[in-house]
């Protein structure tokens, strides 16, 4: 009895030792399997073949579930969105805004293999905000510069027209014409401003018959500023020489930004040009006369007022035939219009010419035939002290390509 127990024991262990064997067989190939599987995926993901190791290391979590291989199944989905998003920033970057671009980049993080890239399309696209910002805001400010200056035009025509009204309505007092009427006085107080601004008015366009009318003063005093001189980067001084030709008057930069151009004095515009040549379709320059001796001079203005557009005529490339023009009347402060200056290098021109002086080139016989040569002096000199630094503390010797021609007319 004993022995026929002990013999279906053996038997049974010896059963159940093979099918451990087996199972342990079978587990070791699937773990096998899954190893391999993972790392054909691996060297697919570092060469950028993401679709590839998605599919391996799906096969490796069929085969062995493993948490790394779970791991690395997500960081590939990641690595595939992200150059996915690089690719498509790339390819659309002239559509793409620069803040979409940036907020987008944001799911891109230091772990991912495509960082670097992402960090240097950041940099990109923080710039391309920064320009459009800065475009936005021009035209911005470029519609409220138009719209202030329609408005200022638009007020002026009114006060024309009731000034007109007035004076066709009869009165029983006998007429006056050496003193303004009330009226007269208060528009013209109404339009010179404190100090000049974007908004200042637009000029009155006073018009005479007479073109030689002046008053003597050989050292007048400028009482507003020419221009918003925030906006001035420097003041290349003269004289100086450029292209063989004697320049005497100023170049005042101001890096190609639209500023604002008013009557620093009383003034008379007497003549001038209207050029189109080149890059600049509308080039005006005119000569105004601040008194008998004093004549002031602008250059490469690219948007004046309306009434000094009117009185010149079409642009022509011959600017002889633009000069003598009907004269326009400014009170001290007035607008006179707008300029960008040159398309080529975003400045213009300031000159002012004294005919009771004489400077060094009037003994000199290569440049003493004309006055603009012989009687060209500092302009900025006749601004009043409390102007004439900001103005001063912008003077440049050392201008682009012209050589200097001796002692400068300014200095500070």
């Amino acid at each position: 009895m004993k022995k026929r127990g002990i013999l279906p024991i053996f038997i049974a262990l010896i059963v159940v030792g093979v099918i451990g064997v087996g199972g342990g067989s079978y587990a070791g190939a699937q773990y096998y399997q899954s190893d391999k599987y993972q790392k054909q995926a691996d060297n697919l993901l570092s060469n950028g073949q993401y679709d590839e190791a998605l599919v391996l290391y799906q096969k490796s979590l069929s085969k062995w579930n493993r948490d790394e291989t779970r791991a690395k199944q997500d960081f590939a989905r990641q690595e595939k969105e992200a150059a996915k998003l690089i690719a498509g920033i790339k390819e659309n970057s002239n559509q793409v805004d620069g803040q979409s671009c940036l907020d987008r980049l944001k799911s891109i993080t230091p772990s991912s293999r495509q960082y670097s890239e992402a960090e240097i399309l950041a940099r990109n696209c923080q710039a391309k905000l920064e320009e459009d910002q800065k475009k936005e805001a021009q035209v911005a400010k470029q519609a409220e510069e138009e719209a202030a200056k329609k408005a200022e035009e638009a007020r002026l025509a009114e006060e024309a027209k009731k000034k007109q009204t007035t004076a066709s309505t009869p009165t029983t007092s006998a007429p006056t014409t050496s003193t303004p009427s009330t009226n007269q006085s208060t528009a013209q107080e109404s339009a010179t401003p404190a100090t000049p601004t974007e908004s200042a008015p637009v000029a009155s366009t006073t018009q005479t018959t007479d073109p030689n009318a002046c008053t003597s003063n050989p050292n007048p005093v400028f009482t507003h500023h020419l221009t918003d001189t925030s906006k001035i980067v420097d003041i290349a001084i003269p004289p100086r020489i450029i292209g063989g030709h004697l320049k005497t008057h100023s170049y005042v930069e101001t890096n190609f930004q639209r500023v604002p151009l008013y009557a620093p004095a009383d003034m008379q515009l007497y003549g001038g040009v209207h050029l189109s040549h080149g890059s600049d379709p509308d080039d005006y320059g005119f000569d105004s006369k601040v008194s008998c001796e004093v004549m002031v001079r602008l250059g490469h203005i690219t948007d004046p007022i309306q009434s000094i557009k009117d009185t010149f005529p079409t642009a022509t490339t011959d600017s002889r035939t633009n000069y003598n023009i009907t004269p326009i009347n400014f009170k001290a402060g007035e607008l006179l219009g707008y300029t960008t200056g040159t398309a080529a290098a975003g400045n213009w021109d300031f000159g002012l010419y004294n005919s009771s002086t004489k400077n060094r080139y009037a003994d000199d016989p290569e440049w003493d035939d004309s006055s603009i040569y012989t009687t060209a002096v500092c302009p900025y000199d006749y601004f009043s002290t409390e102007l004439k630094s900001a103005y001063s503390a912008k003077y440049i010797q050392d201008f682009g390509v012209s050589v200097l021609d001796g002692a400068f007319f300014c200095q500070q």
